[in-house]
């Protein structure tokens, strides 16, 4: 099939949530500002390019090294970040294959699902590799027609907690998704915290903790877990949170020991000690004073 056409996109939109995005967050927490440049820039290199894929080499790295001022080894360090929390995808494909100079192919779900959407405005079919389409199946649109060119794609490296998704035919999908859900709990290591999403944010709050220069032994860990085990589920969130946007080693849980401040109910001994020292203080203070105001009102007399 011919790929003549060109199916780059001119402009695509920014989500107004962008920055609230808890993984750009962290990026941002982790890399400054220019962990969100260099993610920006590749996505506009992707949409403006192939439009749902670009090819990684040394040329690429080069190029972002030189336009944004970072070094190799940043712009290396941040697109590792990236990889493991799913914002990019990296496939590996055949050295031998014709159709790209590098083995090394990035997108992401979220490239391609906004990709489609897009080209859904062209009115037209879009031709795509097969073999570098990662939205599953129910996620594709009706205009996205499969091209199969013998790319041969080795493995797609997600986020490394996640299962990777097959490169294969639909009945392979199919099949180890099944089987991805029967053992999706062997499949998420490390499940420290009851609730699954709060887990997830608290193996984040490790990795941080492992760039602090922190070990992360089990007693650190379980030490942490203690500090969020009487805390409810938001509390805990907040609390974890807090401690990656501040790149805090340890936890600091914003919980008011009184509730209801200043009130009897609050704080019973303190309260009470402090009306009882009042009352003898007044008490003393007349009978002080007392003898000092009947001479004054004798004169005034």
């Amino acid at each position: 099939m011919s790929r003549s056409k060109e199916d780059s996109l001119k402009w695509f939109p920014l989500d107004v949530t962008f920055f609230s995005n808890r993984k750009v967050k962290i990026l941002k927490s982790r890399y400054g500002t220019d962990g969100i440049t260099l993610y920006l820039y590749l996505l506009c290199e992707i949409y403006g390019g192939k439009g749902y894929f670009i090819e990684l080499d040394e040329d690429l790295i080069y190029l972002m090294s030189d336009d944004l001022n970072m070094s190799d080894e940043k712009i290396r360090q941040i697109l590792k970040f990236l990889y493991e929390r799913s914002l990019l995808v990296q496939i590996q494909v055949d050295k031998s294959s014709t159709l790209f100079t590098s083995d090394t192919i990035i997108t992401a779900e979220g490239i391609q699902e906004q990709y489609q959407m897009s080209t859904k405005l062209l009115k037209r079919d879009v031709e795509i590799y097969q073999e570098l389409w990662v939205l599953p199946e129910d996620k594709t649109l009706n205009h996205i027609k499969f091209v199969h060119d013998d790319i041969n794609p080795r493995k797609k490296d997600i986020n490394p907690r996640k299962k990777t998704i097959n490169t294969g035919n639909n009945a392979q999908r199919k099949e180890k998704e099944n089987k991805g859900n029967k053992s999706k709990e062997k499949e998420e290591p490390g499940a420290f915290l009851k609730d699954p999403s709060i887990n997830i944010l608290f193996l984040e709050y490790l990795d941080i903790r492992k760039d602090l220069g922190c070990s992360n032994s089990d007693r650190e860990v379980e030490i942490l877990t203690n500090k969020l085990s009487d805390l409810t589920n938001e509390q805990q969130k907040q609390t974890i949170e807090d401690s990656i946007l501040n790149r805090w080693k340890g936890f600091f849980p914003k919980i008011s020991k009184y509730p209801n401040k200043k009130s009897k109910e609050a704080m019973p001994e303190m309260t009470d000690s402090r009306v009882q020292a009042y009352k003898d203080m007044e008490v003393q203070f007349t009978e002080d004073l007392w003898p000092e105001l009947e001479n004054t009102e004798d004169e005034a007399k």
